[in-house]
């Protein structure tokens, strides 16, 4: 997406990288009319790596508008948040399989207040400061894979019980039990309760919840016009009240408000 003022441009990752990268986003804003973009982010599950180069993004949290450090990891998170955009951002978000992100990287991240967990390891402001001044798109991207490869010690990814968790809700749409998780991923389900959290920053039965309902929007997207009913019926929702609930929770709208409006901006802030 492209206007004078805000432009995005999405790159798949290459074969050898999709273990851990979903998608690679940047973002632009102009400088010349001054405009600040603000609308919500909707969680989709993934975890984003975001490069925040010129530091013009910020969120509302607790009512209190902050902009955000150079570089952070936001995590699958049971509700929208407000972000915000001011002139001049240039941004680098990568979109990534939050279980493996964290074990790479050696991280707990079953404390991250608001979806938001803080780096704190120099190696990122080093990563920071080596990709700002770069200013293409396929540059950064192979200086970024250069660190995950280094980080690997050129050794191949092996995947645990909790990525197969993690990959099993996406394959599954959000559609299955923890009970259905763990059966999936030869564990029990208190082990997994308990390594989930830690891995991905969110419990099974929340990381469930947020994918069913982004298979929702984008069912949304593809079958129109809305059959509300449909969709209640394609969510495995108890009744229309239950699915009601669970988009207000998520978007903090009801169904044919949230639904029913131009969601270009929302799509765009929430890499949908």
């Amino acid at each position: 997406m492209e206007n004078t003022s805000f432009s995005h441009t999405a790159v798949l990752p290459a074969e050898d990288f999709k273990f851990l990268v979903f998608r690679y986003h940047f973002f632009k804003t102009g400088n010349d009319d001054g405009k600040w973009f603000t609308e919500k982010h909707i969680p989709d599950g993934f975890a984003s790596i975001t490069f925040n180069f010129n530091l013009a993004i910020g969120a509302v949290i607790n009512d209190v508008e902050k902009f955000l450090p150079e570089v952070y990891l936001t995590l699958p998170h049971l509700g929208f948040v407000k972000v915000f955009t001011k002139p001049n951002a240039d941004v680098m978000i990568v979109s990534a399989k939050a279980s493996v992100v964290s074990k790479i990287f050696d991280l707990n991240l079953s404390n991250a207040p608001n979806g938001i967990y803080y780096f704190e390891d120099n190696v990122w402001k080093k990563k920071f400061g080596e990709l700002k001044p770069i200013t293409s798109h396929d540059e950064r991207i192979r200086i970024f894979e250069k660190f995950i490869l280094n980080t690997l010690h050129e050794v191949k990814y092996q995947e645990d019980e909790i990525d197969c968790a993690y990959d099993g809700i996406f394959k599954n749409d959000g559609l299955l039990s923890v009970k259905n998780l763990a059966e999936i991923s030869f564990t029990t389900e208190r082990t997994l309760r308990r390594n989930f959290k830690n891995r991905v920053g969110v419990s099974p039965k929340t990381m469930i919840r947020i994918v069913r309902f982004n298979k929702l929007w984008h069912k949304v997207q593809n079958d129109l016009p809305i059959d509300y009913q449909d969709l209640c019926f394609y969510g495995d929702f108890y009744d229309q009240s239950h699915f009601i609930h669970e988009v207000e929770r998520i978007t903090g709208e009801n169904p044919s408000d949230f639904f029913g409006k131009n969601l270009d901006l929302v799509k765009l802030m929430s890499g949908f």
